[in-house]
């Protein structure tokens, strides 16, 4: 019998049988076998994975880094949706080949909840139309006055530089969910504001005369007023309160009965050292009647002022209130 010839003796009903192989016969079935198990194992895999329930799968997520889930979204279908949604979920700052991405897979730019950019790319407008879940958004140095045009989502905060247009009314029309809203920019009086828009805002950062208008008939209790000169220095997301330093403004002439038109009494309010000085403590009384929390900032108040400043917020508005106050910046 030639060398590459086999035999196999088996028993078969009794009988004693010669059953001969080739070596490439052996090899076949050598690799039929692997490929069986390696099916096998596979399917044994899947059938692991789906025995974790998706909720406990997606808490695993929220501790695997950023080049672990990468990895996770190779491994198979429900290991990256589930990566996918850590991955995507917040967005700062992203550079023109994410926003690309977004623009491009509707099914990523669904799963954004926070999406935070400065700067303008040519997809960013079909990116924002795509991202029908958004829930926090900031946008700064936006040259498209529509950028927002024909977007759907429901937001709870948004921080903007846009300035106030048609196409900024239409839009803030629908965000009746919005409840923190940040307006880094100046107030133009045309188009008239709709008094009727944002009926759950409760928090505000603004210059003076953008409160004068979102503040009456809403239920807005925490108020930061900005001045002109901090736009520039402020970023967008996460919005440190802590670090903001309000400028010098020319506000005798301005009269601050409008935030008692609140449809809720204002309880915090962040304010610069030069627009709460001109006015006497009753009249600030008067204005913030349940005020809980203050801060004012002193930053370029000379030591001089500052202690009789100190003095003064603690006779005049710490008796009247249960006060919690932060005097920023006096060391």
């Amino acid at each position: 019998m030639c060398s590459w010839i086999l035999s196999l003796t088996v028993c078969f009903q009794g009988f004693f049988v010669v059953v001969p192989f080739t070596a490439k016969t052996i090899r076949a079935s050598h690799a039929n076998f692997l490929n069986s198990l390696a099916v096998t194992i596979e399917k044994r895999g899947e059938n692991a994975m789906t025995s974790i329930p998706v909720d406990i799968l997606r808490n695993i997520m929220e501790h695997v880094d950023r080049a672990g889930l990468f990895k996770m979204c190779l491994l198979n279908k429900i290991c990256c949706s589930c990566s996918q949604d850590v991955l995507y979920r917040d967005i700062l700052y992203p550079n023109k080949s994410i926003t690309l991405t977004l623009a491009r897979s509707t099914v990523l730019a669904r799963r954004v909840r926070s999406f935070h950019i400065s700067g303008d790319y040519p997809e960013l407008a079909t990116a924002l139309r795509n991202m029908s879940s958004l829930r926090s958004l900031g946008l700064r140095r936006i040259g498209d006055e529509s950028i927002l045009d024909g977007c759907t989502f429901k937001l709870d905060s948004f921080s903007t530089t846009l300035p106030n247009s048609e196409s900024f009314q239409n839009f803030l029309n629908n965000q009746s969910s919005l409840t923190n809203l940040i307006i880094l920019g100046d107030y133009e009086p045309m188009p008239p504001f709709d008094e009727k828009c944002l009926p759950n805002l409760t928090r505000v950062t603004a210059l003076l005369p953008w409160l004068g208008i979102l503040i009456p008939g809403r239920p807005v209790k925490e108020v930061i007023v900005l001045s002109p000169l901090d736009i520039d220095s402020i970023v967008l997301s996460p919005l440190d309160i802590d670090s903001i330093v309000l400028s010098p403004l020319d506000i005798d002439s301005i009269d601050l009965s409008f935030f008692t038109l609140s449809t809720t009494p204002i309880q915090k309010l962040w304010i610069s050292y030069e627009t709460l000085c001109p006015k006497p403590g009753s009249l600030l009384v008067s204005i913030f009647p349940s005020l809980v929390h203050l801060v004012v900032y002193v930053l370029d108040v000379e030591w001089t002022v500052r202690v009789p400043l100190c003095l003064s917020i603690y006779t005049e508005l710490v008796d009247c209130y249960r006060l919690c106050w932060t005097l920023t910046n006096i060391l």
